[in-house]
């Protein structure tokens, strides 16, 4: 009798860990998963930006956000707004044809902004960041750069 207690101890922590395993997956299932519609498949980061979008702790939800009239935005191939579910942190993703050009971007336009709004570069892709809680802006910042 005594060897057999353990042995039910154990085949029930085996089922708590996997019914805490399912609750996981059902969250990640009900993501809506973003597809970035209307940028060529051929660019070199939509994959990784669809990665991106899809893979990051909490929920994008595409938005109408508008980042107003840029300098040299005719550098840009395609524009794409989100916000997150739970921070309300707002993600612009602004494509264009080569790195440089995100770059031009960049410096033309964020090189002064004030700390709630950040930007970065990932290849071709100019990424701004904009939301009041500096820490999650921050992570997200440090996820669209690749950083760890």
């Amino acid at each position: 009798m005594q060897k057999i207690i353990p042995i039910y101890v154990f085949i029930v922590l085996i089922f708590l860990s996997c019914q805490d395993g399912k609750k996981k997956i059902d969250v990640e299932a009900q993501k809506a998963k973003i597809q970035l519609n209307g940028l060529s498949d051929k660019h070199p980061n939509k994959m990784q930006m669809v990665s991106l979008l899809n893979n990051y702790k909490e929920e994008f939800l595409e938005c109408n956000s508008d980042l107003g009239s840029l300098k040299k935005q005719f550098l840009i191939q395609k524009q794409f707004s989100f916000r997150t579910k739970q921070s309300n942190v707002l993600v612009f993703l602004l494509f264009c044809k080569k790195q440089n050009d995100a770059i031009t971007i960049a410096e033309s336009n964020f090189v002064n902004a004030n700390e709630s709004t950040k930007c970065g570069v990932n290849g071709a892709t100019l990424f701004v960041v904009k939301g009041k809680d500096k820490y999650e802006v921050n992570n997200i910042l440090s996820h669209f750069a690749g950083e760890e």
